[in-house]
């Protein structure tokens, strides 16, 4: 794709045959119809079924690329690799799934024209509409894990891990290139490295549905969750 590039949609994803091709689908036609310059780039994490072969036929369209990990190395990871290859002034990350319709790109992209340098889907917002919960010991972890993040690393945010988020493409960059936790923990660290570097972020109200077929490890993946956020706490706070 040559010329000025004005978003860039970064989808991370790892098996997921069944739902992506539905999701670079309505993600095409919705900023087709916004009449905008775009950019969708879809990492593979890994994969092990058939999705590359099934969005194989997207990549006709020169709006569309895909890069690979041939081995997974987690969503943070894939995000990365997608963000430090984006060409757009503005760059949204969001999941496979579109748990956040793609219709809900407006919200966050209001807050960037307000003057944020990052936007955040919130699902725990008081405006936000959540159509689906989560399981009830979906919802327990996440409260506690958010409390912790809070107290640990004085982050304010209702939600850090919703996978929907937008960035101006130099902060993005600047904070991705420095991303050290590669799995779950990315949200929240770099949430933090914004704190730390002073950028603007701003959490906003969306809709969200919960999806099945989540890839977090209810007990193995949070325990991870909480030994990197405690090791977040010892390189960028305690040792200097």
């Amino acid at each position: 794709m040559s010329g000025e590039c004005r978003f860039s949609v970064v989808i991370p994803f790892k098996d997921e045959e069944d739902r992506l091709p539905n999701t670079v689908k309505q993600v095409l036609e919705y900023f087709f119809l916004k009449g905008v310059t775009f950019e969708i780039i879809l990492v593979d994490d890994g994969s092990v079924d058939q999705t590359v072969a099934r969005v194989s036929e997207f990549l006709k369209d020169t709006r569309v690329r895909l890069l690979r990990h041939e081995v997974n190395k987690g969503k943070g990871a894939a995000i990365r690799t997608g963000v430090l290859d984006s060409r757009g002034e503005m760059v949204l990350f969001m999941d496979a799934d579109m748990a956040t319709p793609i219709e809900e790109f407006g919200k966050l992209l209001v807050a960037i024209r307000g003057g944020a340098d990052i936007a955040i889907g919130s699902r725990a917002h008081k405006q936000s509409q959540v159509t689906k919960r989560q399981p009830a010991h979906r919802v327990v972890i996440g409260k506690i894990g958010n409390a912790l993040i809070r107290l640990v690393l004085g982050l304010p945010f209702s939600d850090t891990q919703c996978g929907f988020k937008m960035f101006m493409r130099a902060t993005a960059v600047d904070l991705f290139s420095d991303l050290k936790f590669l799995r779950w923990s990315f949200d929240y660290e770099v949430l933090y490295l914004a704190r730390r570097h002073g950028y603007k972020i701003v959490e906003v109200p969306i809709v969200w549905h919960n999806m099945p077929g989540s890839k977090f490890h209810p007990v193995k993946d949070a325990v991870r969750c909480f030994c990197d956020l405690l090791s977040i706490k010892w390189r960028y706070i305690f040792k200097k």
